[in-house]
């Protein structure tokens, strides 16, 4: 991502905090090998949740609140 877009992921959404910056550019560099094949091609549709269930950001946000 950093190649494509010239700056880190953390750097786009004006990250600011050095560990949160470092943690999501970790992410986003582990989500984009996930959805990327042996060919090179990217194909974000590969990345699901292990379940089917859809979810909304309300169970997200306990979720994280729970993990504290």
């Amino acid at each position: 991502m950093a190649k494509h877009y010239k700056k880190r992921p953390s750097e786009i959404l004006s990250i600011d905090n050095d560990y949160l910056a470092y943690i999501f550019d970790k992410t986003a560099l582990y989500l984009e090998s996930e959805a990327t094949d042996e060919k090179g091609n990217t194909n974000w549709n590969k990345i699901k949740w292990k379940d089917n269930k859809k979810g909304n950001n309300k169970e997200l946000l306990e979720f994280i609140q729970n993990k504290r």
